[in-house]
């Protein structure tokens, strides 16, 4: 095991160098030039000329890489070409928003998606099957920042109210941060819970269909029993790798959930960069979600093994 913990860290090193070398590429391909916006569309060209020589952008995009890339391998990721402060510090700074952000989602996701799950499966073909799968596909079908608007305009007209808009530490304000972070976390943990309903569901139904089941049945073992002990166990596997797989996913998709309830996470910090053109902040932050989808992939996989002792790891 401890083996191929470090083959599969180190297969990420190449993921990682391709995710940073598109993403510098990328970045630079966009329209607009962040000396521009920070001097305004009518400054002098010197001006612009000489604030780019500044900033380093005057030079060769290969050069400017391996620049970046000794840097951060220096723990020097560099600063902030809008407001010169250190890109790592910012991030640090907005990552427990984002982070609390996820974790809530991500257990509103369980507590709805694999009880619902479970009933939808051993409830096969009944309305309560019917009405499960459905609220499952709804949960897919509508894009998080339609159901957040229309959550807002809902609550704010037939109830005048609308979550705190100004962000505040759930250690210094625990009510007030809940409020701030209840609509935000039903519009990220829905979707979720929405694919690990089905997914429990039809997993579910392929184990209770395996002749092992049906011998315990046979033995006299109840459904209860048969469940807890044996079924939902085995039907585990696809569902972790699904929520691990979707955990990079809400990370990522903060920015649009973030931006609407004016949550200053990291997912918000990134669309601020994205406007800015600020390519030093924007290229750190990306590098950190591809390392955190890198790594939850990991620890996924690493699980397998913990879940079900059947499963052992390759030494190849």
């Amino acid at each position: 095991m401890g083996r191929y913990t470090l083959q599969r860290l180190i297969s990420t090193i190449p993921v990682l160098i391709v995710v940073s070398i598109v993403t510098f590429t990328l970045i630079r391909v966009l329209p607009g030039d962040v000396a521009v916006t920070r001097l305004g569309e009518n400054a002098n060209p010197e001006n612009v000329a000489k604030l780019r020589e500044i900033m380093g952008l005057d030079r060769p995009i290969v050069v400017q890489y391996f620049d970046w890339g000794g840097d951060l391998l220096r723990g020097e990721p560099g600063r902030s070409l809008n407001s010169d402060l250190p890109v790592g510090d910012q991030l640090l700074k907005r990552l427990p928003i984002t982070i609390e952000l996820t974790i809530f989602s991500l257990i509103l996701s369980i507590i709805i998606g694999i009880p619902l799950g479970v009933i939808s499966a051993t409830k096969r073909n009944t309305p309560l099957d019917h009405s499960v799968r459905v609220l499952a596909v709804l949960g897919q079908a509508i894009p998080n920042f339609w159901l957040a608007i229309l959550l807002l305009l809902f609550l704010s007209i037939q109830f005048q109210w609308v979550p705190p808009f100004t962000y505040r530490s759930i250690f210094e304000a625990p009510i007030y941060n809940l409020k701030q972070f209840i609509l935000p976390v039903i519009v990220s943990g829905y979707a979720l819970s929405a694919i690990t309903m089905r997914l429990t569901r039809s997993s579910l139904l392929e184990v209770l269909g395996q002749d092992y089941i049906l011998t315990a049945k046979a033995n006299g073992l109840t459904n209860l029993q048969i469940m807890n002990h044996q079924a939902l166990r085995n039907a585990l596997i696809p569902i972790i790798t699904i929520v691990g797989t979707q955990l990079g996913a809400l990370i990522g998709g903060s920015i649009i959930v973030e931006q609407i309830f004016s949550l200053p996470g990291v997912g918000r910090l990134t669309l601020q960069a994205i406007a800015d053109r600020d390519y030093t902040q924007l290229q750190f932050n990306v590098l950190f979600l591809a390392s955190v989808v890198v790594f939850t992939n990991l620890i996924v996989d690493l699980s397998y093994g913990f879940i079900d002792p059947r499963i052992r790891f390759s030494r190849s």
